[in-house]
């Protein structure tokens, strides 16, 4: 079924058709609907890496009430992970794209997952709407972000209105043990938002933070020196996930992300200091 799928969409037929195929990921298999041109994405799940790390971080996801907070859910692929890897773990997830969050909503009804709530909106300092800008064609294009200008030298493609809130206005479980957050720029207002839970229930923390590239691009290096500020005044130590190849390698521990433009280093886990001895341990770092 999926070489006939993937036929459809290069004969640019996909849009007509909605079918449902199979993933088979970490020994587990998953039901993987198509609409239109809807879900492909996840007929091959990108950085695995990823479930690596989790199931590294085993620990801690199988901790009593644990819950796994993913910010920027776009069409569910650290889910399937997520999933993969601990089928029985609590997930909630926000995603202001309404594209994403009706195609989420079929994947979750598809493999009739338990203990998963989606919330249709974006995290931001204050209730309101803000612009989603779209750089590529795709309804439902990973790179979109609610920074205004993140990207100068990309075409938007398209931009939408999408709901924001302040994490305090909306009902999230309190034992937050893991929380991801894959924003497009958007990093700094979701962990702000997220401080007090951070303080409180000392999660684990991976974020992706794109390249600075030079020192030129004098916002997104003064929104990374504000998060590496924000994490070291909440106990955090930073370690850059190493993934040559796509393929989890190691976590190597840093004082400063600085300016770089390697797009591979984008990956960062964030450790409670309480935590600290032992993902060394686990991690066998020195």
């Amino acid at each position: 079924m999926q070489f006939i799928a993937k036929v459809l969409r290069k004969l640019r037929l996909a849009r007509y058709f909605n079918q449902r195929v199979s993933l088979f990921e970490n020994g587990r298999v998953f039901k993987v609907p198509l609409l239109g041109d809807l879900g492909y994405g996840n007929l091959s799940l990108t950085e695995p890496w990823m479930t690596s790390l989790f199931k590294r971080l085993s620990s801690i996801f199988e901790e009593d009430g644990f819950v796994f907070v993913d910010v920027g859910v776009n069409i569910g692929q650290t889910l399937l992970k997520l999933r993969s890897a601990f089928p029985d773990a609590r997930y909630v997830g926000f995603e202001p794209n309404p594209t994403c969050v009706y195609y989420v909503n079929a994947l979750i009804d598809a493999n009739a997952f338990q203990n998963v709530s989606v919330y249709p909106v974006g995290i931001s300092g204050k209730a309101t709407v803000l612009s989603l800008n779209l750089y590529g064609d795709q309804n439902d294009d990973s790179a979109a972000s609610l920074i205004e200008n993140f990207r100068p030298d990309q075409r938007v493609y398209r931009s939408i209105h999408v709901p924001v809130f302040p994490v305090d206005m909306l009902t999230i479980p309190e034992r937050i043990g893991f929380l991801k957050i894959d924003v497009e720029g958007a990093e700094l207002d979701v962990l702000q938002g997220f401080a007090p839970q951070l303080r409180d229930f000392r999660p684990v923390v991976l974020t992706e933070i794109l390249p600075v590239y030079n020192d030129e691009n004098v916002a997104r290096l003064e929104r990374q020196e504000t998060i590496e500020r924000l994490m070291r005044d909440l106990g955090y130590r930073c370690y850059r996930v190493m993934h040559p190849n796509g393929n989890f390698a190691e976590l190597v521990p840093i004082d400063s992300i600085g300016i770089h433009s390697k797009v591979e280093w984008s990956d960062y886990l964030w450790v409670p200091d309480d935590r600290d001895t032992r993902i060394r341990e686990w991690f066998a770092i020195k």
